[in-house]
């Protein structure tokens, strides 16, 4: 799972930055629009892997329910 997210995120960057040079930002219109709605979109897909990547490290380990009965502990187990 990290490695997809690693992946994404670089893709998405690159994107990002191939793509800031042909974006018309001081058109007015829908050219104008769409670059600043792709670059919203992908300030979001950037931002959403970031968190996905930083949520993994701190993931505490739980137990399943399952598990910890077998094992003949009570673990209260959220979700």
């Amino acid at each position: 799972m990290k490695q997809r997210l690693i992946i994404s995120l670089l893709v998405a960057s690159t994107l990002l930055i191939y793509s800031f040079g042909y974006l018309p930002f001081q058109e007015s219109g829908m050219a104008g629009i769409f670059a600043w709605s792709w670059l919203a979109f992908s300030f979001l897909v950037i931002g959403g892997n970031i968190y996905g990547l930083l949520s993994q490290f701190s993931k505490p380990v739980q137990l399943k329910k399952s598990q910890a009965v077998s094992r003949g502990k009570q673990v209260k187990v959220r979700g």
